[in-house]
């Protein structure tokens, strides 16, 4: 079964929390947890906007932590995750290939 690791970005709204962005972090659990712990925020539920790191197995989605942040901290935590994603990707000895995107 095929594994992978999201980085979701939610927004609150009237309706509840809306995805509008998602970071791919790859295959390996503590490479995702290591990128999710570097990032700027807090536990408790205190903002409108929210990362939430996933475990994704063929069509389940599972989450394993969140954290909310403000509109300044959201800005550097997707400078961080593209910067690792960069590196995980391109510059370590074996890139991990990226998923297949899905049209929507």
């Amino acid at each position: 079964m095929d594994r992978g690791y999201y980085l979701m970005v939610k927004m609150k709204s009237p309706n509840g929390w809306v995805e509008y962005g998602r970071f791919y972090v790859g295959d390996e659990r503590e490479l995702a947890n290591t990128t999710f712990n570097g990032l700027q925020g807090r536990t408790q539920s205190d903002g409108w906007l929210r990362l939430e790191l996933m475990e994704s197995r063929g069509l389940t989605q599972v989450s394993l932590q969140r954290i909310y942040c403000s509109l300044d901290e959201l800005m550097e935590n997707c400078r961080r995750i593209t910067k690792e994603v960069f590196k995980q990707f391109n510059l370590e000895q074996d890139p991990v290939p990226a998923p297949e995107l899905l049209a929507v």
